[in-house]
């Protein structure tokens, strides 16, 4: 080549390179201060004679890529630049590339010699200027320029398929590499480093992964930037990166993944955990308030939440709302709070309101007389909030509780209005009375709607229980050398059976004469008391207990028990029943007393949904519950009573709604101790009843015996502790 066409060429790719780095730069593209420009250098192809021409637009990896041209006709050579990375991440991202080499899934039939090509590349510090990612991007831009971003790689290095696609698994594995547990080496490292070395990478091949390898890429650098933060308060930091630059490249990822697969509700928190940990809280507010407008408009419109799942979250609102509990901006704190509450599918957790109340409370909104605020302010601010918390939430773990206490501790310490305020563990003893404020718990009930939802629940929770009760049933007796129970032709079959028994049960609840029901009877809970077998004598004992108390009992009992003989225990003896036992099952039956369920069926359903039955034609709209101190001596509490000791561990009651199972236990339940006999079972025996709980396991307020203001009391999970708060009313 004559020096005249060569000084002709290097002018030309001067004129190019200039060209390329002005259109760069309108990208919007800067490089963070870890990758600093060096002196352009001539390129060194690599040599490699196998064309490139056969790249499709979506590799067998599923990603997206471009599609160069299939042009050969000569180039010159594109001008290579050299990125100072962080030598600690350089390192950390060569240790997880030889392991990519070594790695079978990657390899695959890739030759040495191709591995070797291709690692010239991946473990050079030297490489074409990235594709630019612009904030926010233009779709037709983008996807042009990643398509000259492949042709240009592709023109420069001119690897073969079968290495580009040996490179993108190399890459991408990484994300796995980094994002499980680490051997002792790997451990020195941040796990970001790597990624971020092979998002830059992928970006100068302009080739975009899968969406879950994008997913991977983000769960690493957004995790550890969190930990990192934790690990920065401590003082515990290893790295030797600023976070801006892993914050770059998980924005840039975070914009890629939008433009390529749409924008869903985690990307989005991601983006706006990143604006607020690099202090832009405008950008943050305007992209919340974006999203807003949109799911807003969606409503407007009756248009259903898109498959990226663009739905506002309580995770969507957390990281605008943990920037202003922690500068203390009470304005800021209450208008996020009732945006959230706006949202629909947004639900507050005890994390999330102990985060909000207790910074409300460090800088002292819930004093008397706070200024600032534009809403009722001091006490009745914080009845405010936690009278949507009591609506959300059950209980406390120990640690949001410790959340709560110290918050207040931190305002509430001065001593000043201490003897006037309340914040500390105390415990309920059965009178309901709190020993520090004097305040009476209550025992909460379930409304009308609630009722009907256990009830309605309960049918279909026995519809799908029926052929998991089936195989129990089979299995049971295929160990004890038993034929199995026949079912129906059809599982559907079996579940329209048992859901048609347990509607004709509620039916006959509602449609029959006489005294409505007052107790339910565990039937086969009691007369198993204490036994390996069934005693009547056992259930004949509590019925006529009730009986004399004034109650109507119902003993609900499976079909088996009512049988003359049947098997009983786990080695599934027979058990015969005497004329006396017969006899108790003739009295019950005589006087409307029994239920028998029937066969396949679980009693369990049965007795829960007789606590929540209207029993409309035998009730007549009559409140049965039963006052303290009753004049008739009556055992007080909610009616129907439940007579069990079940301690109501089936996995199945999952399916109820957590709140309304606990309200249905704590005014249902009675849980009952029967005395054991000496010489003859049928014996008079004392039975003792005592209700589960005397009051609700829930958070609730309830006046000061004083009249002045409410008391707080917040349940602690594993404990039998509670957490009790009462401010003082007015200003001092």
């Amino acid at each position: 080549m004559s020096d005249h066409l060569w000084k002709r060429i290097l002018l030309v790719s001067q004129v190019v390179i200039i060209t390329f780095h002005s259109s760069f730069r309108c990208y919007g593209f800067s490089f963070p201060p870890r990758y600093q420009q060096s002196t352009l250098i001539p390129s060194q192809h690599f040599q490699n004679s196998h064309s490139f021409s056969n790249l499709a637009s979506s590799t067998s990896d599923g990603a997206i890529t471009s599609s160069p041209s299939t042009d050969q006709s000569p180039h010159f050579h594109t001008m290579l630049q050299e990125i100072h990375f962080d030598d600690n991440a350089w390192e950390a991202y060569t240790i997880a590339m030889e392991q990519m080499f070594k790695r079978p899934g990657v390899v695959k039939k890739t030759k040495d010699h191709e591995i070797a090509a291709c690692s010239d590349f991946l473990l050079s510090r030297q490489g074409l200027a990235p594709i630019p990612v612009r904030r926010p991007v233009d779709g037709p831009s983008f996807h042009r320029a990643l398509e000259e971003q492949g042709t240009r790689f592709q023109q420069h290095y001119n690897f073969t398929k079968q290495e580009h696609e040996f490179i993108t698994r190399c890459l991408v594995y990484v994300g796995d590499f980094c994002a499980k547990p680490r051997g002792e080496q790997e451990a020195k490292f941040d796990r970001r480093d790597p990624v971020v070395v092979s998002w830059y990478k992928l970006k100068e091949m302009g080739w975009m992964p899968r969406e879950n390898s994008f997913s991977t890429y983000m769960y690493i650098l957004s995790n550890a930037s969190e930990e990192q933060e934790v690990e920065d308060k401590t003082g515990d930091s290893s790295s030797s990166t600023t976070s801006s630059v892993y914050d770059d490249a998980l924005l840039e990822i975070v914009t890629c993944h939008g433009q390529l697969y749409g924008s869903n509700e985690k990307t989005v928190a991601i983006q706006l955990k990143n604006l607020i940990r690099r202090g832009d809280v405008e950008g943050a507010e305007d992209l919340l308030a974006s999203l807003e407008k949109e799911a807003q408009q969606n409503i407007r419109e009756n248009i259903e939440e898109s498959s990226q799942d663009l739905g506002l979250r309580l995770r969507t609102f957390l990281p605008l709302m943990e920037h202003y509990c922690r500068i203390g901006d009470g304005k800021a704190i209450l208008r996020l709070f009732h945006r959230m509450q706006e949202a629909p599918g947004t639900y507050f957790d005890a994390d999330a309101y102990a985060t909000i109340v207790a910074s409300l409370a460090h800088h002292g909104y819930f004093r008397p007389g706070k200024e600032g605020v534009d809403e009722e302010f001091g006490p009745r601010l914080f009845d405010k909030i936690v009278s949507s918390m009591a609506k959300d939430v059950l209980d406390l773990t120990p640690e949001t509780a410790a959340v709560l206490e110290k918050g207040f501790q931190m305002e509430y310490s001065e001593g000043t209005i201490i003897d006037r305020t309340v914040v500390e563990h105390v415990k309920i003893p059965s009178n309901c009375t709190c020993p520090k404020t004097g305040a009476k718990l209550r025992l909460l009930k379930l409304n009308d709607n609630q009722r009907q939802h256990v009830h309605d629940t309960l049918k279909e929770m026995a519809r799908l229980s029926s052929q998991e009760f089936l195989q129990k049933v089979n299995q049971r007796n295929k160990a004890n050398g038993q034929p199995e129970v026949a079912s129906s032709p059809d599982e559907e079959s079996t579940e329209n059976r048992a859901y048609q028994a347990i509607s004709s049960f509620s039916e006959w609840l509602d449609t029959r004469d006489g005294k409505p029901y007052t107790s339910i009877v565990d039937g086969a809970n009691v007369a198993y008391y204490g036994h390996s077998n069934v005693h009547y004598s056992s259930l004949r004992a509590v019925v006529e207990t009730l009986v004399g108390m004034g109650e109507n009992p119902l003993v609900v009992m499976p079909s088996k028990y009512v049988q003359n003989s049947f098997r009983v225990g786990r080695n599934g003896h027979y058990q015969t029943l005497t004329e006396r036992e017969l006899g108790t099952i003739t009295w019950l039956r005589e006087n409307d007393m029994i239920y028998v369920v029937p066969r396949l069926c679980l009693d369990d359903y049965f007795w829960m949904l007789a606590s929540v039955s209207n029993q409309t034609k035998s009730r007549q709209g009559q409140d049965l519950t039963v006052p303290m101190k009753d004049v008739l001596g009556r055992f007080p509490g909610m009616r129907p009573m439940i007579i069990t000791n079940d301690q109501m561990r089936d996995h199945k009651l999952n399916l109820l709604e957590p709140r309304e199972f606990r309200r249905w236990c704590s005014c249902h339940i009675v849980n009952y101790h029967l005395n054991f006999y000496e010489a003859d079972e049928w014996e008079d025996r004392l039975v003792q009843l005592e209700p589960a709980d005397y009051f609700s396991r829930e958070i609730q307020g309830n006046p000061h015996p004083t009249g002045v203001g409410d008391v707080w009391h917040f349940p602690i999970s594993k404990s039998t502790d509670w957490l009790c708060i009462w401010l003082e009313q007015s200003h001092v």
